[in-house]
C-alpha cells in the first residue's frame, strides 16, 4: 500500500515514523467507507480515529494484551452517531473489530492489533494528545515498567512531542517529585530523544541522583558536571556522551556501557568503586568487580590507589546477590540448591558450599530438602545485614565471623576497614 502510495502520489522519499504511520492508517480507514463496510452517517472518519486511539490506550492498560470486546463496544458507543438502534450498533461494533488493522483472539473475548507499530501509532497520538491537556494523565501511563523496552513506542511520542513543542513539559514532569519510579524512567527517555543535545541543568545538578535509571540510553548529549551519585545505573548505555565532571559516587555500575572516548569523562569521579560490578568501556567488557573497578580507574587515569575486598567477600556477595538486587531489592525469596550453588567463582575465594553452610549456621540462609533441594533467605536482621553488605559492602558482625571462618588468607581485613 505504501508502495503504491509513493508511486500515485507523488510522496516525499523521506517520510518520519509517524507520517508514515500516518498515510498506512488514513488509506486503510478511507478505503472502509469507499467498499460502505462503514457509514458517515454511523461514525465520521474522525470519530473512526478517536476509537482506535482510545482502543490503543485500553490495549496498553491491559498490559498490551489486547482489547475486551466489552470496551470496544463501550468506545464505539461513545464515538457513534446518536439516536442509533440496538442493531445498528452491534452491526457497527461488528465492522470496526474487522477494519484490517484488528484481529480478534482466539477465544474471541479481546481484540487486538495486527500491526504493533500502528497500535504503538495510535497510542503514542493518544499519549502526546494527554501531555498537551492532562500531564497527571500522561505521567500515570508512563508508570509502566515495560515502556522502556518498547523502543518504537518510544521513538514515535518522541516524534510527536518534538513536532508539537511540547518538550518543556517533559522537563516540568521530570523535575516534579511526585512520579514513580517507572514514569520517571520512561518520560525520561523520552525527553532525551525528543531533546537531543544537552539536559537541563537543573536535571543534570538535581534529578539524577538517587533514582533507578536502569536501562537508560544516554547518546550525544552534553552530561558535563551531572551527579548521578547513588543511582542504579544497571543496563544504562552512554554513547557519545560528554561526561566531563560528572560525579557518579555510590552508583550501581552493572553492564553499564561507556562508549566513549577517555577525553569524555575527564575529571569523573566514581567514589570507593564498591558497588562497580561490571561494565562495558567501549568494545571491552569486564564481568569481574575488582577488574571492572580497575579498568574504569584506568580509563579515566584514576590516580589513587583501588582498595578491593578480597575474593572470598566477592564470592559472598555474588552468592546473596542471588536473593538481593544491587540497588537493594529482593530478587527472590527462595532458590533451588543447585541454582544456588552455580555461577562465578573468583580465584582464591572460599568454596560455595563452605560458605553456604557458614551463613546458614549464623541464621542467615536455611537449607531445605523438600520439595527439592533449596536455599531460602532469613528474614528481619539477617536480612538487613544481607542487604548492606550486598548493596553497600557494609559487613555486620556474623557476617565478618563467616568470612573470619571461611576466607583462605591469613588475618585478611575483607573489605577495606572503613567499609566494616
Amino acid at each position: 500500500m505504501l508502495a503504491d502510495a509513493y508511486k500515485s502520489d507523488g510522496l516525499p522519499r523521506f517520510l518520519s515514523a509517524n507520517s508514515l504511520c500516518e498515510l498506512a492508517l488514513r488509506k486503510l480507514i478511507t478505503r472502509e467507507y469507499e467498499k460502505n463496510l462503514i457509514l458517515e452517517s454511523q461514525m465520521t472518519i474522525d470519530n473512526v480515529w478517536d476509537f482506535l486511539e482510545a482502543a490503543a490506550t485500553e490495549n496498553l492498560f491491559a498490559g498490551f494484551g489486547g482489547i475486551p470486546i466489552d470496551e470496544l463496544r463501550f468506545n464505539a458507543e461513545t464515538f457513534s452517531a446518536p439516536g442509533m438502534s440496538v442493531d445498528q450498533t452491534d452491526q457497527l461494533v461488528m465492522r470496526l473489530m474487522q477494519l484490517p488493522v484488528c484481529t480478534k483472539s482466539t477465544n474471541e473475548t479481546k481484540v487486538a492489533f495486527v500491526h504493533e507499530i500502528l497500535a504503538f501509532y495510535l497510542l503514542a497520538r493518544s499519549l502526546v494528545r494527554g501531555l498537551e491537556a492532562r500531564p497527571d494523565f500522561f505521567a500515570s501511563s508512563m508508570d509502566n515498567a515495560s515502556l522502556l523496552a518498547r523502543r518504537m513506542l518510544l521513538q514515535l511520542v518522541s516524534e510527536l512531542i518534538a513536532a508539537r513543542s511540547v518538550k518543556d513539559r517533559l522537563w516540568t514532569l521530570l523535575a516534579a517529585t511526585f512520579l514513580p519510579e517507572a514514569a520517571f524512567r520512561t518520560i525520561l527517555q523520552i525527553a532525551i530523544l525528543a531533546d537531543p543535545g544537552e539536559l537541563p541543568k537543573p536535571i543534570r545538578e538535581r534529578q539524577l541522583s538517587n533514582k533507578n535509571l536502569a536501562g537508560l540510553r544516554f547518546q550525544r548529549l552534553n552530561l558535563q558536571e551531572t551527579r548521578f551519585d547513588n543511582s542504579d545505573l544497571t543496563n544504562v548505555e552512554f554513547q557519545e556522551c560528554d561526561l566531563r565532571n560528572s560525579s557518579f559516587n555510590g552508583c550501581i555500575i552493572q553492564n553499564t556501557h561507556f562508549d566513549l572516548q577517555g577525553h569524555d569523562m575527564t575529571g569523573v569521579k566514581f567514589g570507593d568503586y564498591f558497588s562497580v560490578y561490571s561494565v562495558k568501556l567501549g568494545t571491552h567488557y569486564f564481568d569481574e568487580p575488582n577488574r571492572a573497578a580497575e579498568a574504569i580507574a584506568d580509563f579515566i587515569k584514576e590516580e589513587k590507589l583501588l582498595t578491593s575486598p578480597c575474593p572470598t567477600a566477592l564470592q559472598m556477595r555474588f552468592l546473596l546477590s542471588k536473593f538481593i538486587r544491587p540497588n537493594g531489592g529482593f530478587r527472590r525469596d527462595s532458590i533451588d540448591l543447585r541454582g544456588f550453588l552455580h555461577g562465578k567463582r573468583f580465584p582464591g575465594a572460599a568454596n560455595n558450599l563452605d560458605l553456604l553452610n557458614a551463613l546458614c549456621s549464623r541464621g542467615y540462609l536455611n537449607q531445605y530438602a523438600r520439595p527439592n533441594p533449596g536455599v531460602s533467605r532469613a528474614g528481619g536482621r539477617f536480612l538487613s545485614e544481607m542487604t548492606a553488605f550486598v548493596t553497600d559492602l557494609k559487613l555486620a558482625e556474623e557476617l565478618k565471623a563467616t568470612l573470619d571462618e571461611k576466607c583462605p588468607r591469613s588475618e585478611c581485613e575483607h573489605v577495606p576497614r572503613s567499609e566494616v
